[in-house]
């Protein structure tokens, strides 16, 4: 373990400790005779102001007032002495003490800060206002008086303690807040909530599984993945960074490395089991028709049976593609190739109708196949422009398909890269069905394009 997340766990260990310390302190029922705040000592007075005895007597005075409980004639006792001393700031300090004690925090507030004003490395005033800050449920501001209250501290090392169990408990009101949003779907504001989180702890492994979440429930899998990735490296020994790797691949119908993934998540932590187990059945044996194991004696193919198989065997060339935004497809929830279908068209392979339907039952034509194999051609051969460029320049000759026809250059593709053919009367039959045979075909050849 690290020193950084050895001062964390130390951190977390006290913090039931240290977070109730301002209640402890002003505790109405405390013992006959303890002082109201136990553990602060009475602000000192500076050399610097000069202050007669007589009014470092006063201010002893009120302190003690304070600490016995007679916080009125404490107060009477500061702003007698600020009434003679305007810029006598220890009493100022004093009276956001007597408010503290009267948990009015706003006015506390005010009172250090002021305090500060005139000196804006006094320690008095400084832990005050961590404890007023605190009372308002302002712990941002609470760790930026405790950042510049450790050089000043007799005791640095309880301050950054302190410090730490502070940033802790924001990071993970940070992280629970973008949890509650991200699960709302307002995705933007859990974003803003982690970017703040981050802030923080810029290398926190929890904090980028979180990202990789937002963005995998945005459907914005590139991201996602990259997060995920990160929180690994950044820690690969913490379950978080696994478990957000595996929700990308199953998101993406890529069962197998999402099974991968979770399963290294619950070997850190049993609470992934649960996962692991959903994964492992969603796989493909458990959850296609058995009609789909047999595509390829199938006389039609439907865009579902498609987009399963084109998901299942081309998993790699498919997470490599530029992630489009998704239009809604109302018709494809709870199908049994949701997860492909989803996958297909965020890649651009397979297109969302404009009714906002996908259709899946719907028998995949010709035409429709040039399209998608025109699809991956271009995804496979991404980084060999030269290869693309020379396929495309091919204009093979259509009885039935004119070259100013939609689908002409898509299904001209698709004949040059051998992935679809043509009979001896030179047709395309652009409406005639697909067979099983072709389409399982058609794919094998993508496969050999794509090594």
């Amino acid at each position: 373990m690290t020193a950084s997340r050895l001062s964390w766990a130390r951190a977390a260990a006290v913090a039931v400790t240290l977070t109730c310390a301002p209640a402890c302190a002003s505790n109405p029922t405390r013992p006959a005779g303890a002082p109201v705040f136990a553990d602060v000592a009475m602000p000192v007075v500076p050399p610097a102001l000069g202050a007669s005895p007589d009014v470092q007597a006063q201010h002893a005075k009120a302190w003690n007032q304070l600490q016995s409980g007679d916080s009125r004639g404490a107060a009477l006792t500061f702003q007698d002495l600020l009434k003679y001393l305007p810029t006598f700031y220890p009493a100022e300090t004093g009276l956001g003490y007597v408010n503290l004690a009267a948990k009015q925090y706003q006015a506390a507030m005010m009172r250090f800060r002021a305090a500060l004003i005139h000196d804006g490395r006094y320690a008095p005033a400084l832990q005050g206002l961590v404890e007023a800050e605190l009372g308002l449920g302002r712990t941002a501001e609470a760790i930026d008086a405790l950042e510049r209250l450790v050089p000043l501290s007799p005791d640095p090392e309880a301050v950054r303690t302190r410090l730490d169990v502070l940033r802790l408990k924001e990071m993970q009101s940070f992280i629970d807040g973008a949890r509650a949003a991200r699960q709302a779907g307002r995705y933007d504001e859990a974003r803003g909530l982690l970017e703040r989180a981050q802030n923080r702890a810029p290398t926190s492994a929890a904090i980028l599984a979180e990202l990789a979440a937002v963005e995998t429930d945005r459907r914005s899998f590139g991201p996602a993945e990259a997060y995920a990735r990160r929180a690994i490296e950044v820690d690969v020994n913490d379950a978080s960074g696994h478990a957000a790797l595996g929700a990308v691949f199953e998101a993406r119908g890529q069962y197998r490395d999402a099974l991968a993934a979770y399963t290294r998540a619950a070997s850190i932590d049993s609470r992934w089991n649960d996962a692991v187990t959903r994964v492992r059945e969603r796989t493909e044996a458990g959850l296609v028709p058995t009609e789909f194991k047999d595509l390829e004696a199938a006389a039609t193919v439907t865009r579902a049976e498609a987009a399963a198989y084109i998901g299942t065997r081309l998993e790699r060339l498919l997470a490599a593609a530029p992630r489009r935004v998704l239009a809604v497809a109302t018709d494809v929830r709870q199908h049994w190739a949701e997860p492909w279908i989803l996958t297909v068209t965020g890649a651009g392979v397979m297109e969302i109708l404009p009714n906002h339907t996908f259709q899946p039952a719907q028998s995949v034509r010709r035409d429709e196949m040039a399209a998608i194999l025109a699809a991956l051609v271009e995804l496979a051969l991404n980084d060999r422009s030269k290869e693309l460029v020379s396929l495309r320049a091919v204009r093979p000759r259509f009885a039935d398909l004119s070259e100013v026809h939609l689908f002409y250059p898509p299904a001209a593709l698709a004949v040059a890269s051998g992935t679809m053919t043509i009979g001896e009367d030179a047709r395309f039959n652009p409406t005639r069905p697909v067979t099983g045979a072709d389409f399982v075909r058609a794919i094998r050849r993508i496969q050999q394009i794509a090594r």
